[in-house]
């Protein structure tokens, strides 16, 4: 026996039409959910490097995430542009004066892009415009004349990380300043620049020499003494001798003229090389003890727990060469 549904083409279509209005519905909602259907606004900075920067990669601000890297690239002058959007729902954020910055977590347990927001309530940049970041001057300046809103522990944080650079700078410095030093004393004991100091310590070695024998010859009995003073001594012979222990005299003193004026020489140029040593060991000290600032403030803290401690000054135990009596 056959059954037969009225309507069974029109209870059908219903059916597949409901089905293609649910899917048009999830579709909406996926949509809604993923911003398909809401604008981004372009932005662009600059860092020095990657910092670990990828496309992808979201954008912070107060914990919540309004945007995010969509491209990077090398510029012609080698600095690396970072392409960004801000969701249109966070876009009247972005003040003039904002600025990006890497956070990274010493103990690696996250970090990312943050967007700190100018002090100053003003219109939203356009799009399209610089967003500073705090690897170039520009975005440091901002943070250092107080017109950046930057949480105290990020505060701290930035503030560390822009003096890590100057204390690189030092020992950048210091370490060119050795160089060209022992270069110097290189050439001076080589004889490349003036007299050799190799060839004044020898002589000077000789002179010591030759004194040790004399005190050696004035000890003896039948030494030196006895030759000059004695009845047949040379002393004797000076009127007598055609002049010829008067010519051995001169001979030697003349030689003894040239070794002083060797030694100084040799004097001079210690005294012309004293104030480079002097302030190139002053800025290493300096550059040690700013290097030992960052990296106790570092260690202090994720979020520079405590700060960096003030400096206990220490009297040192050496007395200035030109301070002391003379013996």
């Amino acid at each position: 026996m056959k059954f037969k549904i009225r309507f069974a083409s029109q209870i059908v279509g219903l059916f597949v039409l409901g089905g293609l209005v649910a899917l048009v519905g999830v579709l909406i909602l996926l949509g809604v959910n993923q911003r398909w259907f809401s604008k981004n606004y372009h932005f662009y900075t600059y860092f020095s490097e990657t910092h670990g920067i990828k496309p992808g990669m979201g954008i912070q601000f107060k914990g919540f995430a309004i945007g995010k890297v969509t491209d990077i690239t090398l510029d012609e002058d080698n600095r690396v542009k970072v392409f960004l959007y801000i969701e249109d729902r966070f876009y009247d954020k972005v003040y003039e004066d904002s600025v990006l910055a890497v956070v990274s977590n010493p103990l690696g347990l996250g970090g990312g892009l943050v967007f700190y927001q100018g002090k100053t309530p003003t219109p939203p940049l356009p799009e399209g415009s610089l967003i500073p970041s705090l690897d170039f001057e520009e975005g440091r300046r901002l943070v250092e004349e107080g017109r950046v809103d930057v949480p105290p522990g990020a505060d701290a944080i930035t503030r560390l990380l822009g003096e890590v650079e100057p204390v690189l700078q030092n020992l950048n410095t210091v370490l060119l300043s050795l160089d060209r030093t022992l270069t110097t004393v290189e050439a001076g004991l080589s004889g490349n620049e003036g007299v050799a100091l190799g060839a004044v310590l020898q002589r000077i070695e000789g002179i010591a020499a030759n004194i040790e024998t004399l005190s050696a010859g004035l000890s003896e009995v039948e030494g030196l003494v006895p030759r000059l003073l004695g009845a047949r001594g040379s002393l004797a012979k000076i009127l007598d001798d055609e002049m010829e222990l008067y010519s051995t005299i001169e001979a030697s003193l003349s030689e003894l003229e040239a070794a002083i004026s060797n030694l100084r020489q040799f004097t001079e140029f210690l005294t012309s090389t004293e104030p480079q040593l002097v302030g190139t060991l002053e800025e290493g000290k300096q550059a040690i003890r700013r290097g030992r600032e960052v990296l106790e403030g570092i260690r202090n803290n994720p979020l520079i727990r405590g700060g960096i401690p003030e400096e206990q000054t220490q009297e040192t135990l050496l007395e200035p060469l030109r301070e002391g009596a003379f013996r």
